[in-house]
């Protein structure tokens, strides 16, 4: 039998999937059954059924044997992941704002947003770290995320959720668009057509294999992509464009600059001209528009970040 509070960054979970991730080698039939047989008490209460929703300060029993805890893969949950790795020899991050509920932070190029196969830590380990420090000493079942990502070259700005109500709050927003993400990039090429605010439809596929976007003209049918671009500036048959991304497809900036003719500079992926994979993308700006009442302060807030230097010197911003 185990007990635990539910903390604060926990609070709004359902009891299945707090179930789920505390017993992650359990079969669903099990936790159902569990509930269904009174094995599971809330607050000394038997709950209504696995949809029912838990409150900070909540308190949590499983009348469970401990060889039901041993199969099942109970353990007292890890914060940050990070256990035996040296976090002083990956990029470090610039935190941009940091509340209560989230960060937002300059992801640096050369590290991921999230941990892959090929990379022994993520962004998300390293800031999951530096959150633990100064947690609360009881463990929790959830894990600060990041809400949105950025590919491994491109920098700039991404909201890490500190509790899951505001993660399920900034999902939200992203989806709604009421939090609006602005991108800089430098292209080949002078795109005369884009000095006025352009919006660019294309249909997209993704090549799962080589990791890579596939575009066509938008017919009407398939997966629709779309952003809007505006030129800035140019120097020496380069500009600096500004992207307002409306969909959210991997790669899809990039791929869509490139259909065009204009691919960002340094994108070996998509530009066949070159070998170089440090893409000139940076995700300059977050705008928290309508922010969800969880947020409301940050109604109208803007934040940004850092610009190259080489960037600063060639364009005017």
């Amino acid at each position: 039998m185990i007990h635990r509070e539910i903390r604060s960054d926990e609070a709004g979970r359902k009891l299945l999937r707090y179930l789920e991730i505390l017993l992650p080698k359990a079969p669903k039939s099990f936790l159902y059954k569990a509930i269904r047989q009174k094995k599971i008490r809330i607050n000394g209460k038997h709950p209504k059924d696995e949809k029912t929703v838990l409150n900070a300060g909540d308190q949590i029993s499983l009348f469970l044997t401990d060889n039901q805890l041993k199969d099942f893969g109970y353990s007292n949950i890890s914060a940050s992941g990070t256990d035996g790795i040296e976090l002083d020899r990956f990029p470090q991050a610039r935190i941009v704002y940091e509340d209560d509920r989230l960060l937002i932070v300059d992801k640096p190029v050369g590290i991921t947003t999230q941990k892959g196969k090929n990379d022994p830590v993520s962004l998300t380990e390293i800031m999951r770290h530096y959150l633990a420090k100064d947690q609360e000493t009881s463990p929790s079942s959830y894990h600060p995320s990041f809400c949105h990502r950025l590919d491994k070259n491109t920098s700039g700005l991404l909201i890490m959720a500190k509790t899951l109500a505001s993660h399920q709050a900034l999902q939200q927003m992203l989806e709604k668009r009421q939090v609006k993400k602005y991108y800089l990039a430098v292209v080949q090429g002078i795109p005369e057509e884009w000095r006025q605010e352009t919006r660019l439809i294309h249909r997209y596929q993704k090549d799962e294999k080589n990791n890579q976007a596939l575009l066509s003209p938008w017919e009407g049918e398939g997966t629709r992509v779309e952003l809007t671009v505006c030129l800035i500036d140019s120097f020496d048959g380069k500009s600096l464009v500004k992207v307002d991304l409306i969909s959210g497809k991997s790669h899809q900036i990039r791929a869509q600059l490139a259909y065009e003719g204009f691919p960002i500079i340094g994108d070996g992926k998509y530009d066949e001209k070159t070998h170089v994979f440090r893409q000139q993308l940076v995700a300059y700006e977050l705008f928290f528009e309508q922010p969800d009442e969880l947020l409301s302060d940050l109604e109208g807030k803007r934040f940004y970040a850092e610009i190259p230097d080489t960037w600063k010197k060639q364009f005017t911003l």
